[in-house]
């Protein structure tokens, strides 16, 4: 038997713990770790975002999704949103407090009261975020759909409570009699009745928040509308640039609106109010069954409606703080989200867009990948090519094209068209200064400059051929043809039969009273022999086509409801083009390269399907503004830009590709554009 000393087991410890660190130093680093100053553990690096926390060797760390690194930041992101509203809660607090007095005490609580208010105006806006555009055809249809839905009660409770809460602090404030909850009758026999500016004050309050909360559905407030190939915008910037003005004018017209409504509405509805609201009440404190007489002061009223002002505007600049951090973006401290998953960054990066549950996080991981593939550096671009995930990206975002592709063309009106004719030719009018198509070529390409491709004008002349150097425009390579799109399968075409049978039959309905009630109007406007004011704005109104607006299909919703979600079409048509502008040099497997073919025919399909909709459209626009500003007309010049683009650069290697025909119009096209703008400069330099 042997005996160890003292000094020899301290040794063999120490030793011992020498070797473990050893192991998870070297561990660490096999994974892509570096030093201990990369090694974090969980998110505990991701407070915007500080990873170097310094501390002991960590186990290998699990890769989490995208998901759970987005919300991580969502919500660090969303404390500045908690300071600026504490700060509004103690800007509102004084001047709540100012008017009424009242114990300097009570600051606190009434600050904390109305903190936590405005926490649960976050709270709705989380549970009721989207970024995609309502599905509705008609705007009856969308505010019909907004207002019953579930989203419109989480806003309702959400702002009813915060409202409740600032009207809470005014009641306890207030002397007066006229917000006590009972009036005592002359005789005792007689019940005391409940104070009709009692009923009002707290109708106002319900009033506000749901009209504030059905317009806020309607007018899509609670969607983030981001742009195109972005993939950061600073809050602080959008904060400081905040257009006051509009600001003021847009709480103006929402109080407005409820000044001119919450009247009339409470003594239509106050019998209701007063049997159903309040009946709990009544019967708790024994007061007389009777509805009151009408009592509220028009200095009730006009305190209430100047409070509401006050709110809806402190309401109005609490959502543009919101929105402000919400669309932050992919970026955190100049690097992407994905990389702060160590070595697992393509995975986490797919994680995000393959999640179709989320579409904010999905959205932002096409941002991040609009990031990469943009980026200056080619480290930011080196996970794209690694093995086989190239491959892996591009099926993904042709998923999102295809489908695009499918929606623009659904249930067009058939083209028509003769065999044999001729290509439309574009005069050129005298003047006209075309912009060149090399202006269009970067990241907002399409976007801005819209009509630079369609205004490409041409000689008189007979068209011979694609081969001819007379130019067309893109679309007439496919819309002048005798191509019918064939109607989508219905999964049960007997239900679908049913419903829409049933939609004509009442669209039939209440066109035909629609017609009715005009021409009523007007026989009466007609057999009057002075026509007030009034008559004249009702005169304008019948002649307009609102009524069409509300209750027929709207051109802009139906573009947008083909494409809910542009921005990811968007950055999909961005991130694939320049996929491959950087694949030449930094594809050194040439896997993406070697889908050139693949991507040019996407192009042309998605580029060949938003023109069939903006030639043959389903419902004729009823502006300039509706042809110009919708989501199926940024994806088409957003298409033909990089299409154009990715011809230009792959010129010398498109000639031993197999390209289909409508690929090799487009293309033909494109280099007889640029051809003939080489000219045109020569011309100027000699």
């Amino acid at each position: 038997m042997s005996f160890r000393s003292d000094h020899t087991a301290s040794w063999n410890t120490t030793l011992r713990n020498r070797l473990e660190r050893q192991r998870g130093l070297k561990y660490d680093t096999m994974n892509g770790l570096g030093n201990a100053s990369n090694r974090s553990n969980g998110f505990s690096g991701l407070k915007d975002i500080n990873i170097n926390k310094k501390g002991p060797a960590k186990p290998k760390r699990v890769s989490g999704s995208y998901s759970q690194y987005f919300y991580k930041v969502f919500q660090n992101r969303m404390k500045y949103y908690h300071r600026l509203s504490f700060v509004i809660s103690l800007s509102m607090c004084v001047l709540l407090t100012v008017p009424y007095g009242g114990s300097i005490l009570f600051y606190p609580v009434k600050v904390a009261l109305l903190s936590t208010g405005f926490a649960l105006v976050k709270f709705a806006r989380d549970s009721t975020l989207r970024v995609e555009s309502s599905g509705a055809s008609t705007e009856i249809q969308h505010m019909i759909n907004s207002v019953f839905s579930s989203q419109c009660f989480i806003l309702f409770a959400a702002y009813f409570a915060s409202t409740f809460i600032i009207y809470s602090i005014i009641f306890w404030q207030s002397s007066s009699s006229d917000l006590s909850y009972c009036i005592s009758s002359a005789t005792k026999t007689v019940k005391p009745f409940i104070n009709d500016s009692f009923m009002f004050f707290w109708f106002f309050v319900a009033f506000t928040s749901f009209f504030y909360s059905a317009q806020m559905m309607i007018f899509e407030k609670n969607k983030l509308n981001f742009k195109i190939g972005t993939y950061r915008a600073e809050p602080v910037d959008q904060l400081k640039n905040l257009n006051w003005v509009s600001l003021l004018k847009e709480a103006a017209s929402i109080s407005g609106c409820v000044v001119v409504l919450s009247g009339p509405l409470y003594t239509f509805v106050r019998r209701f109010i007063f049997k159903v609201m309040f009946y709990p009440m009544i019967s708790v404190f024994n007061l007389n069954r009777q509805i009151p007489a009408i009592r509220f002061s028009l200095r009730l009223y006009l305190t209430v409606n100047l409070i509401g002002f006050i709110t809806v505007l402190v309401y109005e600049l609490l959502n543009r703080i919101y929105n402000a951090y919400a669309m932050t973006g992919c970026l955190v401290v100049k690097k992407p989200l994905s990389s702060y998953s160590d070595n697992q960054q393509f995975k986490t990066l797919m994680s995000g867009l393959t999640d179709y549950k989320d579409s904010l996080v999905r959205l932002t991981a096409y941002q991040e990948l609009v990031f990469r593939t943009t980026s200056r550096q080619m480290s930011d671009r080196t996970c794209l090519y690694e093995n086989n995930n190239g491959i892996l990206l591009l099926d993904q975002m042709s998923k999102v094209i295809r489908s695009s592709v499918n929606a623009a063309k659904m249930e067009l009106p058939k083209l028509q068209g003769t065999k044999g004719e001729k290509k439309p030719t574009v005069k050129k009018q005298n003047g006209d200064t075309t912009a060149t198509i090399f202006g269009r070529l970067g990241l907002d390409a399409g976007l801005n400059d819209t009509d630079s491709v369609n205004a490409i004008g041409a000689d008189d002349g007979d068209v011979n051929g694609i081969f001819s150097t007379n130019k067309v425009r893109p679309e007439d390579l496919f819309l002048r043809s005798t191509y019918v799109k064939k109607p989508l399968k219905s999964k049960d075409p007997v239900l679908k039969g049913f419903v829409e049978k049933a939609e004509d039959a009442a669209l039939k309905l209440i066109q035909k009273y629609q017609v009715l009630f005009v021409r009523k109007m007007k026989e009466f406007i007609n057999s009057r022999s002075e026509k007030s004011r009034i008559l004249r704005i009702t005169t304008k109104v019948l002649k307009s086509d609102v009524w069409e607006v509300i209750l027929f299909r709207s051109y802009k919703l139906e573009a947008d409801r083909r494409i809910p979600n542009k921005v990811i079409v968007g950055n999909c048509i961005v991130a694939m083009s320049e996929m491959l502008l950087h694949a030449r040099i930094e594809d050194r497997k040439r896997t993406v390269l070697h889908s050139l073919t693949e991507v040019l025919s996407l192009l042309t399909r998605i580029y060949r399907s938003t023109s069939e909709f903006l030639e043959n459209p389903p419902v004729k626009p009823r502006s300039a503004n509706q042809i110009n500003h919708n989501a199926i007309k940024e994806i088409n010049d957003l298409a033909i830009s990089y299409f154009f683009k990715l011809v230009i650069y792959y010129n010398s290697t498109l000639n031993d590709m197999i390209l289909t025909p409508d690929t090799f119009k487009l293309a033909k096209w494109c280099t007889d554009v640029a051809l003939e703008e080489q000219r045109a400069q020569l011309r100027e330099v000699e």
